[in-house]
């Protein structure tokens, strides 16, 4: 049998679950706090290309949840006289293009030649220098 402790105060009886009980909707709302507090703020993945083929496998295998995708270009890539190149980003694909150099000589992401075209579709373009 469990002993019941008079409450001097006000004359009630607390008996041992009584005092021990937590308040569910404050531990609730720790835990929430403390999941955030431990979540990432930013998911995004880094890579470096220098040439168009590497650039245009980088792109098709973005992940499509969101998650930022940087490629960073060291070199400038070239489009050729005469060819349409397409860069897109898939449905749900966050992609920022990057430049990794920065020279007097080749500041460019792209070097577009005459009777060439470039075409970018769902794909962010930064001049920034990639740190």
């Amino acid at each position: 049998m469990m002993r019941m402790k008079q409450n001097k105060t006000n004359g009630t009886n607390v008996g041992a679950a009584a005092r021990i009980t937590p308040i569910p909707a404050f531990a609730a709302i720790m835990l929430w706090i403390f999941a955030l507090l431990l979540a990432p703020t930013t998911a995004h993945a880094q890579t470096s290309v220098n040439n168009l083929t590497d650039l245009l496998a980088e792109i098709e295998n973005a992940p499509t949840d969101g998650t930022e995708k940087v490629i960073t270009l060291t070199e400038a890539i070239d489009i050729q006289y005469g060819t349409t190149t397409t860069l897109k980003g898939a449905i749900g694909s966050n992609i920022k293009i990057m430049r990794g150099i920065e020279s007097a000589s080749n500041t460019g992401l792209f070097a577009v030649s005459s009777d060439a075209v470039l075409i970018l579709e769902d794909i962010i373009i930064d001049g920034d220098k990639g740190t």
